[in-house]
């Protein structure tokens, strides 16, 4: 969800026009950190997690090193 907001802006381009990566290194590593927020969370960890999630993708998004989930083909 935070792909589709954050980054997409609730727009996410044709399948036909995508170039798909092999993982979403910035969502694979939000995952793990909400995950860690959430097992160790003893006040609802669900919401915790999603929190914690959400957060850090928007966080490593805007890092210089942070590749894209989704890349329009050109041409």
């Amino acid at each position: 969800m935070a792909d589709f907001w954050l980054k997409h802006k609730g727009q996410y381009p044709r399948l036909a026009q995508a170039r798909l990566p092999a993982f979403n290194w910035c969502g694979l590593l939000a995952y793990a950190l909400g995950s860690v927020a959430a097992y160790s969370s003893p006040l609802l960890p669900p919401v915790v997690g999603v929190a914690v999630a959400v957060l850090a993708y928007a966080v490593l998004l805007r890092l210089p090193l942070a590749s894209p989930a989704l890349a329009v083909k050109e041409g």
